[in-house]
């Protein structure tokens, strides 16, 4: 075993909990020296007051603390080869819907990057939509009826032929979510 790969799981992560806990006061991005771990992407969707993301390109991390209205699309690469963000739960809401691709997400997604989503359930991947239904998923985010009818917007969803695949935490090990985020390297 290399000496990187000895050291996958031992960064110590409570610098950037502080960091992310630490109200917001503007976009900020920290490069990170490893891929995060399970424990570090159950947690981050416990933070109402920010999104978080990342960003992995060129063999290297980056994490992006946002407000709770998203991480701006111009600040994403086009050429990424993993985004992940995160959705936290809204209390009193059905936890499941934060594991749910907007249709922003849809929308935004990359069609080369692996598109992921960590909540407090599990690590969500979604894929793109065909570019023929980016108009409807522009009308569903504007009116945001999927916030409140969430079996109109599954539907709508299925109509679309819309993918996405919910890897419960409670059954994925840190080997299964090395796994995921490593088939998404180039």
């Amino acid at each position: 075993m290399k000496d990187s790969e000895q050291s996958i799981g031992l960064y110590d992560y409570a610098e950037l909990q502080s960091f992310l806990a630490a109200p917001f006061r503007q976009l900020e991005t920290r490069q990170i020296p490893q891929a995060p771990s399970k424990e570090f992407l159950m947690w981050i969707p416990t933070q109402r007051h920010i999104e978080v993301g990342f960003v992995y390109k060129s063999s290297i991390w980056y994490l992006v603390k946002a407000s709770d209205w998203g991480i701006p699309i111009w600040l994403i690469p086009p050429d990424a080869d993993v985004l992940l963000h995160s959705h936290y739960e809204i209390p009193g809401q059905d936890p499941i819907k934060a594991t749910i691709p907007s249709a922003e997400d849809f929308l935004n997604a990359s069609p080369t990057a692996h598109n992921l989503i960590t909540s407090t359930i599990g690590l969500t991947q979604f894929h793109t939509v065909d570019s023929l239904h980016h108009l409807e998923l522009r009308a569903i985010a504007e009116s945001e009826r999927y916030r409140t009818d969430i079996d109109g917007y599954l539907s709508f969803l299925e109509s679309l032929d819309a993918r996405y695949e919910v890897y419960l935490w409670e059954e994925m090990s840190d080997n299964q979510l090395a796994c995921l985020l490593k088939s998404s390297y180039k």
